[in-house]
């Protein structure tokens, strides 16, 4: 319903544009909040008339055909331009997010490839196969894939070849090691919490006051805590641990 709205109102500024009459702050007003609900739902439906309008809008502020144009519709039409372009800022970096994200599903297995590279740009093919523990030939199967993805670049001089990580391999390199970084946290956070949980089970005491005396037969004050009680506490300790998990 709101996709349709915003190409029923690019339609009417179409439309405006074509005749040369002047826009107003109402239809500025109902295509900024379609833009808007548009990013917010983070869907980039094809939505009729809107790549026309951003189109003609460009034309119109590159070319400087703005002749009888008031400052006041200059201005809005400034506005419309601008919006459309932050809107297709926004899902151009929504799509490279989601590029990154896929590539570090499928590469994850190689973070030690990636951070050599990193670590040694312009390293030789010889040079790491050897830190790869891998035979050249094996390494010149894996590394034209990655060649292929655009991932890596490869500089050949004469028989040698030497490779560099390309943007969107540094990219996923280091989207490997922030997630590395995150999970190794959560890693240590669960441990963490899990001693908690271990010491809060030994409160759980089988004990018979009648052997807990001292060298002076005073029985000492010790109180053993219910099946019930130790269950809450467990409980408590798991929702803490699943809390600071959802942190990261």
């Amino acid at each position: 319903m709101k996709q349709k709205r915003l190409g029923n109102i690019c339609k009417e500024i179409l439309g405006f544009l074509e005749q040369k009459r002047e826009l107003d702050e109402e239809q500025a007003y109902i295509l900024f909040e379609g833009i808007l609900d548009r990013m917010m739902s983070e869907e980039e439906e094809n939505v009729p008339n809107y790549s026309h309008l951003s189109d003609l809008l460009e034309d119109k502020w590159h070319y400087k055909d703005l002749d009888d144009t008031s400052s006041e519709e200059l201005f809005l039409m400034g506005g419309l331009w601008g919006s459309i372009q932050v809107a297709e800022s926004y899902f151009k970096r929504l799509k490279k997010q989601e590029m990154i994200k896929n590539l570090v599903s499928v590469h994850r297995k190689n973070t030690s490839f990636f951070r050599i590279i990193y670590q040694n740009p312009g390293i030789r093919h010889k040079d790491l196969a050897i830190k790869l523990k891998q035979s050249p030939s094996q390494l010149s199967q894996f590394v034209f894939g990655m060649e292929k993805e655009g991932l890596i670049s490869c500089n050949r001089v004469g028989r040698e070849k030497y490779y560099y990580l390309q943007k969107y391999g540094e990219l996923v390199y280091k989207a490997l090691e922030k997630e590395k970084k995150k999970y190794g946290a959560k890693e240590a956070l669960v441990n963490q919490n899990t001693l908690k949980m271990e010491k809060t089970a030994s409160f759980k005491v089988s004990f018979d006051p009648s052997i807990a005396r001292n060298e002076e037969g005073i029985v000492y004050p010790f109180r053993r805590v219910s099946a019930e009680r130790e269950r809450i506490l467990c409980q408590k300790t798991e929702q803490r641990t699943e809390f600071f998990m959802n942190q990261f």
